[in-house]
Formats: C-alpha cells, sequence, structure tokens
C-alpha cells in the first residue's frame, strides 16, 4: 500500500462507535488506511478526500464509505467537521444490503431530502450512545440499517457520468503497466494510443496519479528491476535489457538516484537481510 501508514481507530468495545473527527482550515491529512468499515458524513466545512489516489468533494450532503484497506487522505479547504460511524459489527455486515453498500469504497450525494433524514438518523444513533438506554446496541444497528438503505437506493438512481479524462488515465497506466519494457517513445505512444497531445496526457494523468506518465513509468521500470535482483540470480545486465533500458551505464544511474544504491549492493544488502532473518528464525 505504498507508504500509506495503518491508522487504527478505537472502539472502546462496541461494534457500532460514532465519533467526531475536526479539521482545520487547509489541514492534510496524509494517505493511511483503517482495518474497519466506515461512513465519514462531513457535518459542516469543505474538503477533498482522496481514494486509491482518486479526489473526490466531502462536504454536507456527502458521506464517504470506506472499507478497510482502502488508502484514503483528507484534505480540508476550509473548517471541517466529520461525523465517523465505525462499523466492527461482523453479524451487521455479514448482510446483504450491508455487503451491497460496503462492497467498495465510494462517496455518496444525497438529496437535500435524503441529506436531512441521514442527519435525524445520526443524531438519534448519537444520543443512543451517549445514554446507552436498554437495547441501545439493537437501537444503533437498526438505524445504521436504515442508512445504508438510503445510501444502496441513492446509489441504484444514480447515473455516474463517464469521466472520460479518468478512463484515459486509467489505459495509460495500464499501458504502462503492461509494456514497460517495450516503450521507446512514450510521448507519442500515448498520442498516437488515446488521440491526445503528449501535454494533454501528462495533465490527465497527474491529475489522477500525482506524477506524469514518464515519471510513472520510471517507477514501474525500477520497481521491476528491484524485484528481480532480491528474487532472481540473473545477471545485471538480462535485468536492465528485460526492464526497458537502452544500456547499462543508464540502468546504473536511475537505479542509484531511486534506491540510494548500485544495483549491485541493492542485491547484496537484499541478500545479507535476508540471511540474517533466516537464521533469527526458529
Amino acid at each position: 500500500m505504498w507508504n500509506a501508514m495503518l491508522l487504527e481507530i478505537e472502539t472502546y468495545g462496541h461494534d457500532i462507535y460514532l465519533y467526531e473527527k475536526k479539521h482545520s482550515q487547509k489541514y492534510e491529512f496524509a494517505d493511511h488506511y483503517h482495518d474497519i468499515h466506515q461512513i465519514v458524513y462531513a457535518l459542516e466545512g469543505t474538503g477533498t478526500v482522496a481514494i486509491e489516489g482518486r479526489q473526490h468533494t466531502i462536504s454536507p450532503g456527502r458521506a464517504a464509505i470506506m472499507t478497510p484497506g482502502t488508502v484514503h487522505s483528507i484534505r480540508s479547504e476550509s473548517k471541517l467537521t466529520l461525523l465517523v460511524v465505525a462499523l466492527a459489527d461482523q453479524t451487521f455486515l455479514a448482510s446483504e444490503l450491508a455487503g451491497r453498500v460496503f462492497q467498495r469504497s465510494r462517496v455518496v450525494s444525497l438529496s437535500a431530502h435524503l441529506d436531512n433524514e441521514i442527519r435525524r438518523l445520526l443524531r438519534t444513533m448519537l444520543f443512543e450512545q451517549a445514554r446507552q438506554p436498554e437495547f441501545y446496541t439493537v437501537a444503533l444497528s437498526c438505524h445504521l440499517t436504515e442508512i445504508c438503505l438510503i445510501f444502496h437506493r441513492t446509489l441504484q438512481t444514480e447515473e455516474p457520468p463517464v469521466d472520460l479524462n479518468y478512463v484515459r488515465a486509467e489505459s495509460i497506466r495500464d499501458y504502462i503497466d503492461t509494456y514497460f519494457y517495450d516503450i521507446s517513445n512514450l510521448t507519442s505512444d500515448i498520442a498516437s494510443k488515446l488521440g491526445i497531445s503528449s501535454r494533454h496526457a501528462d495533465n490527465i494523468f497527474k491529475e489522477y496519479y500525482h506524477v506524469t506518465p514518464r515519471k510513472y513509468l520510471a517507477e514501474v521500470r525500477i520497481e521491476h528491476s528491484r524485484k528481480q535482483l532480491a528474487e532472481t540470480d540473473k545477471d545485471i545486465v538480462t535485468i536492465c535489457f528485460e526492464a526497458g533500458y537502452e544500456n547499462l551505464s543508464t540502468f546504473y544511474r536511475l537505479f542509484k538516484n531511486a534506491t540510494g544504491l548500485s544495483p549491485n549492493k541493492y542485491r547484496q544488502t537484499y541478500n545479507e537481510q535476508f540471511h540474517a532473518e533466516q537464521q533469527m528464525s526458529p
């Protein structure tokens, strides 16, 4: 999951737990993920939530559904107050309704009427959690079921427009992932494949993946080379050739710039660490 960190959520023993999260203006919460399901609802303010690198607006009337392991980040444009529903109730999650709603991470846009209903339900859940009257856990589950039903019906009726730029960005990434070893002129390849200028392709790709196609190609080649150095006994010149580099000196220079080590030193260091771990194993 790249450099994202696991951020554990304290639910204090509750299967369904609500808590408030406040972010100051222009605050950025870096890439992270959780091991628990979440509903993140904006009570006040505006910001963006990046889910697996794709930006979504988060503001009143919009809620983010998060599944465990989803890498995301949050940036507040103004003071942003979020109400989070943390869900660890496996019985609830096993239901068909919850299974459909939490099928994947996404953002739900609500009509004014349904947004008011969601707010009412969340307010009631907060009351139940604070007072903890008899059968309050049953009440929390019932209200959350209503929320999930609203989300499901809203998602069913949505007609999401086709984001042509996203499709293009995905196409570029898939092309690089598949043919990284045989790309000699990325600029002309992309222009020919998509029928757009290389500058436009750079802007589209960077919007969704925060790097240019050329930089992404370099990262894919380096990652492939690292894997080959660590897991095989192939000659370095062979690894260089398989990764798509034109000559060995270029490969050595780019690899050291990316990792801080020469290919030889990288392989040696990896092998030493591997053998040390093997010796420590019972």
